[in-house]
């Protein structure tokens, strides 16, 4: 398992990783076709072979085209990495994947998703100060005057 320095865990335990998002699935390769040379019980060998090893592919194809699928889904709506937040012992596990990196990788750019979830915490943060300012309990006095 890999160390995760202390500096990176939170107060509250928890440490920021960023998903890179599933890789790009790899289709698969075509079963090859009977030779034609083969005569008698070979070719029908030969043949049985292929069939089983064309519904291998079938199965294949149908396991890429799901995974394909998700890969764009993601893709399409994160639009590149986004930070997440792990416990720390999750953590250490995830970063096995190669999936989860605990520092964005030179060259890459945070996703859109992530660009929009920073902005809406510091949205979330000026109006949670400008709120707690106009509070008369916890913010600066108003109206009454001594």
């Amino acid at each position: 398992m890999t160390e995760i320095p202390l500096h990176r865990v939170k107060p509250n335990g928890k440490v920021d990783l960023w998903d890179l998002g599933p890789s790009r699935p790899v289709p698969p390769t075509a079963p090859t076709e009977v030779d034609g040379k083969l005569k008698g019980h070979e070719q029908a060998l030969a043949q049985i072979e292929y069939e089983d090893s064309m519904e291998a592919y079938k199965r294949g194809l149908r396991l890429y085209s799901a995974t394909k699928r998700a890969f764009d889904l993601w893709h399409e709506m994160n639009g590149g990495p986004v930070k997440i937040e792990f416990w720390g012992v999750d953590a250490r596990g995830a970063l096995d994947h190669e999936r989860f990196k605990l520092d964005l990788p030179r060259g890459l750019k945070p996703g859109k998703a992530q660009v929009e979830a920073e902005e809406m915490a510091k949205a979330e943060g000026a109006e949670l100060a400008a709120l707690r300012e106009r509070d008369p309990n916890f913010g600066k006095p108003q109206g009454i005057q001594p």
